[in-house]
């Protein structure tokens, strides 16, 4: 295409495994081949056989599956892109929510140093620089876990699944309930009997399921969670408001603020 198709611009789409975490695989291309900045008239003295050798080399860095996303200047097709571009039109009301330990209570095996988290740092984010490896390192310090591998999945959780939330605290000016956390909330298990699976069940605290549905009802019926059932519920607070956020697990309780602290916010 490049050796037949002369053309003024070209609009790319770079694949990456976390939607809005900064995708640079185009503009790795471009670099490799001498054309810093991806120049168009650069790109067109390089011949086509240099450029699929260094496409090539650069999808080998990654691990994962390169999927296209656009994430540029025309349509996003992630919600934190859409958010973060202002191409929505919707103002609320809106409670977010997380999961505390989707990523980080198991070890990444495959991680066993801080190099090997550098690794995979520079695996998701191309463009990240080594000041910045070594600030998240800071944020993370090894002291705190007991190998490397939760190290970095205590990492991943901050950038893959808690700070996802941050694009829509930006978007809505911080006029949103704040991020009520949650731990696995599962009362069904599969259990093999004679070569067949079935399923069993244990009770559930009663008290925590009804109050979690008394927040769900007063948001739908009121547009603010807490309206109706005042005496039996924890008041949720707006994000950023001196209080801090609400946790379910086996009950309910007030913890600190997963969406403010620094590792989350860097």
């Amino acid at each position: 295409m490049f050796q037949l198709t002369l053309f003024k611009g070209a609009y790319i789409m770079s694949p990456g495994h976390v939607p809005g975490a900064g995708h640079h695989q185009a503009e790795s291309v471009s670099t490799a081949v001498g054309c810093p900045g991806g120049d168009i008239t650069c790109m067109r003295s390089v011949n086509y056989t240099t450029l699929m050798t260094i496409d090539s080399e650069v999808a080998s860095k990654y691990s994962y599956q390169l999927q296209p996303r656009i994430d540029g200047g025309i349509v996003a097709d992630t919600y934190e892109a859409q958010l973060y571009q202002k191409n929505f039109h919707f103002s609320g009301p809106v409670v977010t929510s997380h999961e505390r330990h989707e990523e980080n209570s198991h070890s990444s095996s495959y991680v066993t140093s801080a190099a090997d988290i550098a690794a995979e740092l520079q695996m998701y984010f191309p463009s990240i620089t080594e000041d910045v490896v070594e600030e998240i390192l800071k944020l993370y310090p090894a002291s705190r876990y007991a190998n490397a591998g939760y190290r970095f999945a205590d990492i991943r959780q901050g950038f893959d699944m808690t700070g996802k939330n941050l694009a829509l605290t930006q978007a809505l000016h911080n006029e949103m309930w704040n991020g009520i956390t949650y731990y696995w909330y599962n009362i069904y298990s599969n259990v093999p009997t004679n070569g067949l699976t079935s399923s069993s069940s244990s009770s559930v605290n009663v008290t925590v399921a009804r109050t979690m549905q008394q927040y769900l009802l007063a948001f739908v019926l009121t547009g603010n969670p807490n309206t109706l059932w005042l005496d039996d519920k924890i008041y949720c607070p707006k994000y950023r408001n001196a209080t801090n956020t609400i946790s379910f697990n086996t009950t309910m309780s007030i913890t600190f603020d997963d969406l403010a602290n620094d590792k989350t916010l860097f």
